[in-house]
């Protein structure tokens, strides 16, 4: 991790310039902050820097699990320029927040994203505010619709990579880009891609789309433990993703499984799901959360090399084949 920048403040004046480059090249100087106050506010932290009658524009969204008090809000700052020292301060404590996530995979982040707008929508902000709150929920199988916590930057972090430009569009809309400090501890930009004229379609999601959301959190948390398996260089988030997936592809739905599922890959091999031990472990773990993490801890170290051995032996037979 030594590209990380060193400090928070460092951090804070590489977003400054990058936020600035985005405000020439979508040429308004309007701008609004969300924040995610569900663990921490930062409302007092900014207060002596926000103008005065200054209030929480709430985002309505419509979820049994999120309240109006805990709902994530906006700050609408109608000119970065004169509210120079607000947009500073808002920097400055994402930054803190953003480089405490290298030592936990899981920490809060209450400012979210910085969104450029048009004068129009930074005068009236009703449509985005009913906007961001028609993506935070999605409706699926399951009796619940999914809350969408697609601003937390460690989720819009993986969306580039799930959503299509279309849907990332539609995401945002009608704001103009969506900036947020990236987890690899800088600021990135995730904009619309076309000019604003250009229709915009609705948000939804595919099965197969809400399957890679689902590995979003748990790729944070397999990241984290990654980095007590001493392998060097780590496996990058590509890598991690990808054996996410074969756990889910193998019939494995909670995150302790698939967890415990993607870290063998690494750990045992890549192929260890087909020795006999595994396989059956897997049959019997189908529709049952928590069997296969559990069945998976109670091999004993003879057998745990066992199927290190049978990932070796099946490694050098396909090499062979190749020659």
């Amino acid at each position: 991790m030594s590209n990380w920048p060193s400090s928070p403040e460092q951090l804070a004046e590489q977003a400054t310039l990058v936020l600035r480059r985005a405000f020439e090249r979508l040429r308004t100087q309007a701008l609004v902050v969300l924040v995610d106050p569900t663990l921490t506010d930062p409302w007092d932290a900014l207060s002596d820097h926000l103008p005065s009658g200054s209030v929480r524009m709430r985002v309505p969204i419509k979820h049994p699990d999120i309240t109006p008090a805990n709902s994530p809000y906006l700050i609408v700052i109608g000119d970065e320029r004169t509210q120079e020292r607000l947009v500073s301060k808002t920097l400055e404590l994402a930054a803190r927040e953003c480089l405490k996530g290298i030592d936990t995979a899981r920490s809060s982040r209450a400012i979210c994203g910085w969104l450029p707008v048009d004068s129009t929508t930074a005068s009236n902000p009703a449509a985005l505010l009913r906007g961001l709150a028609a993506c935070a929920t999605v409706e699926r199988s399951s009796d619940k619709p999914l809350y969408f916590r697609y601003f937390d930057p460690r989720v819009m972090a993986q969306l580039e990579s799930i959503l299509s430009p279309g849907q990332r569009r539609a995401l945002i809309h009608p704001a103009l880009g969506w900036l947020f400090l990236h987890p690899a501890g800088r600021m990135h930009a995730l904009e619309l891609g076309v000019d604003a004229a250009v229709g915009h379609e609705s948000f939804s999601m595919t099965r197969e789309q809400l399957s890679e959301l689902d590995r979003v959190p748990w790729l944070q948390q397999l990241r984290f433990q990654s980095r007590q398996w001493g392998t060097a260089p780590p496996p990058e988030d590509a890598q991690l993703d990808i054996a996410l997936a074969q756990a889910q592809r193998a019939g494995l739905m909670a995150q302790e499984d698939c967890l415990v599922h993607a870290t063998c890959s690494f750990l045992l091999g890549p192929s260890f799901h087909a020795h006999e031990y595994v396989s059956s472990l897997l049959e019997a773990s189908r529709g049952v959360p928590g069997r296969f993490a559990s069945g998976m801890a109670r091999l004993t170290d003879v057998q745990l090399q066992e199927i290190r051995d049978s990932v070796d032996e099946t490694s050098i037979r396909q090499g062979s084949r190749h020659d």
